[in-house]
């Protein structure tokens, strides 16, 4: 297979793409396998990075809500703010490469997502510091009710 026709394989179906890698290890086409599953496991790499920088973009937001808006701090915000951080921290102790320096290298752009969403769902834009990394993973917030 090709290069590009591993991509439009793995994009289309990881599944579809591992029984294509078995099938060329089974036939003896090693660099073939190679091929495909160096691209799969890139492939995958890319995908969980972007799901660890979306959660960080919904954790941020979910912070920034309860600065924007303090009375929605409730016992009901801490919950869902310990879910997603405990979220976070499993997805992270998951894979290697989801460590600290790879959020360091996502946070501002993460943080925009957020401070945009947070501006919309407040109907208002707001001066408001980047948030820390304290704030965002271990602050305890005050809450009302």
């Amino acid at each position: 297979m090709t290069k590009e026709e591993w991509e439009d394989l793995i994009f289309t179906s990881d599944y579809l793409a591992g029984v294509e890698i078995q099938k060329c290890l089974e036939k003896g086409e090693v660099e073939q396998a190679k091929q495909g599953l160096q691209m799969l496991l890139e492939t995958q790499k890319m995908w969980q990075q972007l799901q660890l920088k979306w959660k960080l973009r919904d954790l941020m937001f979910h912070v920034l809500s309860g600065i924007y808006i303090p009375q929605k701090r409730t016992r009901k915000w801490h919950c869902q703010l310990m879910d997603l951080r405990d979220e976070f921290r499993l997805e992270q102790e998951d894979l290697e490469i989801l460590n600290d320096e790879y959020v360091r290298s996502v946070w501002q752009g993460a943080y925009q997502q957020a401070k945009r969403n947070a501006e919309i769902l407040t109907d208002k834009k707001r001066i408001i510091k980047p948030l820390t990394w304290e704030e965002v993973f271990d602050k305890r917030y005050t809450f009302r009710g």
